[in-house]
């Protein structure tokens, strides 16, 4: 694949990029932290230099911050300000940890660097597609990995029209959000991976136009082979310093992307390196689905569940009002190989239930096609304290799949779970 110099700002992230001087600077300086391959620190300095390298950071100019939690390019970039209306929806029961609280204020703040002068941003509850702010008033405005939260695509149209309002003539939107490399936008309903056409076809109707130029080229660096988050491969908790450049699940490789946004007439950007980059993914996705599934590997049970935790599981508390789900893989991309999965359950104390296990197809192209192949119900206690059962099935290249439980009758409470897969060996 080719490498392509650095020539704008309007790109998809890239690990060579933590080598580039002026990037790495900032990182050090404004960021407290040593460059390293991690795709929030790409956006939060590569937003910084977008605004910076524009003039926007003089020192002169009125900023909005949407989606911002209480994320740390607020500072940096309220101190080089006119005033950072920062936004988010705030609220002391938020799904989300970066926006949950019942003081927006003292929890923006509560993440300020020593010594930093609070009047110099304004925290508000703010709804990405209703902004509370004056026609014209802004010079301008960035979000970083919130646009593909915020709903469907009336959602996403609704917010950058509201955009396109706020700025003054020549205002400027730096948005990053998460891109698809090698496949249709995968759709999920308050969290996109957007296919760069699908992308441009929404800002086409509001009002905003993007630099000339899209750089989706990607070095060719192990660096920016994809990977899964570490709790697709384990029980641990998710991690800030996670390193990965493109993030791959299922078989759906995505990354983020930033745009430079004005307010004016659409004229469609060049698009440059997104052949090249989506052969040389799907290349090491199918090499990586026949090394890695060449022999037994075990599955992460809870990494689809939303605490990463499961109420039938020791060491964790029991919760009767809860899912009946008592444990989910993530979805894994097996290329075309004949598998086969052996799950083993162990009963835990006064455990006398049943559990039905199965697995899930799902399409990485039509997220509405999914669909269980094959389902065994086991008891699980008593007579039964250890169940082990086994699949074999035929995967797909163009769909991905997950092992599941259900408690669907009795006491379900289990000491321990695995589940193993590997290419099915002929008999």
């Amino acid at each position: 694949m080719a490498c392509h110099a650095q020539s704008n700002l309007q790109k998809i992230a890239d690990a060579a990029d933590f080598g580039r001087e002026e990037l790495t600077e900032i990182i050090e300086r404004y960021f407290g932290s040593v460059p390293f391959n991690n795709p929030r620190l790409w956006e939060f300095a590569s937003a910084f230099h977008a605004l910076d390298s524009r003039g926007f950071l003089d020192g002169s100019k009125r900023g909005l911050a949407m989606g911002a939690g209480r994320e740390p390019l607020i500072f940096p970039v309220s101190e080089r300000s006119n005033g950072l209306i920062v936004t988010d929806l705030y609220d002391k029961k938020s799904i989300w940890t970066e926006a949950r609280t019942s003081d927006p204020a003292d929890f923006v703040l509560s993440e300020a660097p020593a010594g930093f002068d609070a009047r110099r941003i304004s925290v508000r509850s703010m709804d990405m597609r209703q902004l509370d702010v004056a026609t014209g008033s802004i010079d301008f405005a960035y979000s970083i990995s919130s646009f593909e939260h915020i709903g469907r695509d009336a959602d996403f149209v609704a917010h950058l029209k509201e955009v396109a309002r706020v700025l003054n003539s020549q205002g400027v939107y730096v948005l990053t959000t998460e891109l698809r490399i090698g496949g249709p936008t995968h759709d999920i309903a308050g969290n996109y991976a957007f296919a760069i056409d699908h992308l441009l076809a929404l800002i086409e109707q509001s009002g905003l136009n993007p630099d000339p130029v899209i750089d989706l080229s990607l070095t060719s660096l192990g660096a920016n082979q994809p990977k899964e988050l570490s709790r697709v491969r384990g029980v641990e908790p998710p991690s800030k310093f996670e390193e990965l450049i493109v993030r791959e699940t299922g078989g759906i490789m995505s990354l983020p992307v930033l745009l430079i946004l004005r307010p004016g007439r659409y004229v469609a950007p060049q698009i440059v390196g997104l052949d090249e980059t989506a052969q040389w993914l799907n290349d090491g996705l199918r090499r990586r689905s026949l090394e890695r599934n060449s022999d037994w590997r075990a599955l992460n049970p809870f990494a689809a569940l939303p605490t990463g935790r499961s109420p039938y599981v020791e060491p964790w508390p029991a919760d009767a009002g809860g899912s009946n789900i008592v444990f989910s893989t993530s979805y894994q991309h097996f290329a075309e190989l004949d598998m086969e999965a052996r799950i083993t359950l162990a009963a835990a104390g006064e455990s006398n239930g049943t559990t039905a296990v199965a697995i899930m197809s799902w399409s990485t192209v039509n997220t509405s096609d999914m669909s269980p192949l094959e389902t065994q119900t086991i008891s699980i206690g008593g007579s039964h304290p250890v169940q082990t059962i086994g699949f074999r099935f035929s995967a797909k290249p163009h769909r991905c799949y997950s092992i599941y439980g259900l408690a669907v009758a009795g006491a379900v409470r289990l000491a321990s779970i695995t589940v193993m897969v590997r290419k099915a060996i002929e008999s």
